[in-house]
């Protein structure tokens, strides 16, 4: 997870979740022995800015699927048998979906909606391997068909608010998140998710607003304290930035997207020399990540060290032959200054 500049990093940026982001532990909603709110960190923390941070997915528990390989449907016994049949294929199901077997969870949840096609839990269940699995559409079919059922299913307005913004129609997704708001206004997963996609339309204060709300709620939201880190760069507040990634660092120490967001205030706040120790520790176990290669030539560009800069851009280039994409606009310049200097 992951922000800096203006660009936010959904979770194709290493995989994070992302990522950030990390999983985070916000306050989920609990019903009965179901899941809910989860897509498996879906919201990567903001990073270097690019329009793409993701909130997690809630569930109706607090496990995250793992990255196990997928087991077989034999090696997860049925639950209690006093549950009714309904009740056990769809526990089943979700046992499969913690352990990552995307199939198989599918699969019990399709025989839940045979039996019964109006399931809610099973019907957002499967929506959110889907949405996992990166079928957002289908995924959305199924949150629809989910609200059908109930207009009120608060884990289906999330999620298919993520699903929309994971395509990057944030001001759709925000139309969920609110009406998820209206049903639980302290919900910290709609509150992350607004604030993730109002930051992805560059509305910062707006998206410091609904940070807030979370931090109020959960002062060591990591999720929270590194997207409002970023906001505040983009405004221009730096040191209140680099405030809010220590509180961040202060509960992940080595959250490396922390870091490199913390560093990269750090150089918009001229304190360069404290930014390039930053980084240069980073790449002592990420030598090989683009963001921080990025990141560290942006600040020995700052710091006149131009044959350096051109070298670490270079190396950022073999990783991710896109770089520019996902550099943002300070970081451009100073690629472009280095590279395309008619630009």
């Amino acid at each position: 997870m992951g922000i800096i500049g203006n660009k936010v990093n959904i979770y194709d940026k290493k995989d994070v979740a992302l990522i950030l982001i990390v999983c985070l532990v916000i306050f989920p909603l609990i019903y009965n022995n179901n899941h809910s709110f989860s897509f498996d960190n879906i919201i990567n923390i903001p990073y270097h800015q690019t329009a793409s941070a993701i909130p997690n997915l809630q569930t109706n528990d607090t496990i995250k699927p793992t990255n196990q390989s997928p087991v077989s449907n034999d090696t997860v016994d049925l639950p209690d048998p006093a549950l009714t049949t309904e009740d056990a294929l769809y526990s089943k199901g979700n046992r499969l979906y913690r352990l990552g077997n995307h199939t198989g969870a599918i699969e019990y949840y399709d025989k839940v909606l045979a039996i019964n096609p109006n399931h809610v839990d099973a019907l957002h269940s499967k929506g959110d391997v889907l949405a996992e699995s990166g079928k957002y559409n289908e995924a959305i079919t199924y949150y629809d068909k989910a609200l059908a059922v109930d207009p009120n299913d608060i884990n289906a307005l999330h999620n298919k608010g993520l699903a929309l913004y994971k395509q990057e129609k944030y001001q759709e997704a925000i139309t969920y998140f609110d009406r998820a708001l209206e049903i639980e206004p302290n919900n910290v997963y709609p509150l992350n998710s607004k604030g993730a996609a109002l930051y992805n339309q560059e509305k910062y204060q707006e998206a410091i607003t609904y940070l807030d709300r979370v931090l109020a709620i959960n002062p060591n939201d990591v999720n929270a304290l590194i997207y409002k880190g970023s906001a505040l760069n983009n405004l221009g507040r730096f040191q209140e930035a680099i405030e809010y990634y220590d509180r961040a660092l202060a509960v992940d120490p080595n959250d490396i997207d922390t870091l490199n967001g913390k560093a990269f205030s750090l150089a918009n706040a001229g304190r360069n020399e404290e930014a390039l120790s930053i980084i240069q520790t980073a790449l002592e176990s990420n030598p090989n990540d683009e963001y921080y290669l990025s990141t560290m030539a942006f600040i020995l560009f700052k710091l006149e060290r131009y044959d350096e800069a051109k070298e670490y851009y270079n190396r950022a280039l073999n990783v991710d032959p896109n770089l520019t994409e996902i550099l943002t606009k300070q970081e451009l310049n100073a690629y472009n200054s280095l590279f395309n200097p008619t630009k």
